[in-house]
């Protein structure tokens, strides 16, 4: 994938749950140092679509990765873009 003349391995780029395993963090870990609570940082992981912006920020600076090395919007097999009647 190419984002702004940047390239960022695949294998690299991972879900904000998947993010969670890989640096060994829990839940309230995480909610703690966003400073919401574990509920509100249970709905990121579930509806990443949601996120605000600030609050992107803030987990990308907690994985210790970049913005894009997360993705926020998964595919969903069951989405049309087409206009259905």
């Amino acid at each position: 994938m190419t984002i702004h003349n940047q390239t960022i391995p695949n294998d690299r780029r991972r879900t904000i749950r998947e993010w969670r395993a890989y640096r060994r963090l829990q839940k309230g870990e995480i909610a703690t140092r966003m400073g919401v609570f574990i509920s509100a940082y249970s709905r990121m992981e579930n509806e990443p679509e949601e996120i605000e912006m600030k609050d992107a920020e803030k987990l990308a600076s907690i994985f210790g990765c970049s913005l894009y090395d997360i993705i926020f919007f998964e595919q969903n097999p069951n989405f049309k873009l087409e206009n259905t009647k």
